[in-house]
C-alpha cells in the first residue's frame, strides 16, 4: 500500500494506491488521523489508485471519521475516485459506515468548497481565577463581531465555565490554554484546550 499526501484548496487529498487489506489498514488508519490531527477543511481519500478493498477493511474509514473525540471537532471525510470493484464493497455499507462519496477528485473538492464557511478567533490566557472573566469578555466581544447577540449571554456563560475547568485542571501549572471560538453550519463550538486536555461545547444554530 502506497500513500501519499499533498494539498489542494485547503484540503489534504491522501491519494491511496495497491491493495486495502487488513495488513494495510493500520497504516491507513494512522495516515488518517494524522492529516485530520492538522484540521484542514476536510480530508479527501482519492481511491482511484485502490486496485482492490478488502470488505473486511470497508469500514477503516469511517472508524477514524466517527471516533470518540477528546480534542477540536475536525473537518469531514470524504471518498473519491473509486474503480468500479471498489466502489461496490463502499457502495454495500450501511449507515454510518458510509461515508460521502465523489466520482471525480474535483468534484470532492467541489463538494467541501460548497459547504459555508465557518469564523474562527482564538486567544491564549493562563487559566487563573482571572481569566475567567477575559474568556468571558472575549467571547462576548467576538459573538457581537459575529453579529450574534441573541447567543451573546450563553457564550459568555459557556466560555467561563470552560475556563473555570482549565483553572482547576491546570492549577499546578498554569501552563497558558488556547481559547477558540469557531461559528460553523451546525451553531457555535466554544472550547478551550492544553496539550492533550480539551473540554468543549456547541451553541446550537445561534442566530
Amino acid at each position: 500500500m502506497d500513500i501519499v499526501r499533498s494539498t489542494r484548496e485547503g484540503c489534504v487529498v491522501l491519494t491511496l494506491t495497491g491493495v486495502l487489506d487488513r495488513a494495510a489498514a493500520p497504516a491507513v488508519q494512522r495516515a488518517l488521523l494524522r492529516c485530520l490531527a492538522e484540521q484542514p477543511d476536510a480530508v479527501i481519500c482519492d481511491l482511484s489508485g485502490l486496485e482492490a478493498l478488502d470488505p473486511g477493511c470497508a469500514t477503516v474509514f469511517a472508524a477514524v471519521a466517527h471516533r470518540p473525540r477528546n480534542r477540536w471537532p475536525d473537518g469531514g471525510l470524504v471518498l473519491c475516485g473509486a474503480r468500479p470493484a471498489v466502489a461496490g464493497v463502499l457502495r454495500r455499507l450501511r449507515p454510518p459506515h458510509r461515508l460521502p462519496y465523489s466520482d471525480t477528485l474535483d468534484e470532492a473538492i467541489a463538494q467541501v468548497r460548497s459547504r459555508p464557511a465557518f469564523l474562527r478567533e482564538r486567544v491564549r490566557l493562563v487559566p487563573t481565577l482571572e481569566a475567567i472573566g477575559a474568556a468571558r469578555w472575549f467571547a462576548a466581544e467576538v459573538s457581537r463581531r459575529w453579529g450574534l447577540d441573541e447567543a451573546t449571554e450563553a457564550a459568555q456563560g459557556m466560555a467561563g465555565e470552560l475556563m473555570a475547568d482549565a483553572a482547576v485542571h491546570q492549577s499546578a501549572t498554569l501552563r497558558p490554554v488556547e481559547l477558540r471560538l469557531e461559528l460553523r453550519a451546525t451553531g457555535l463550538l466554544i472550547a478551550v484546550q492544553e496539550g492533550s486536555w480539551i473540554r468543549w461545547s456547541v451553541l446550537r444554530h445561534p442566530t
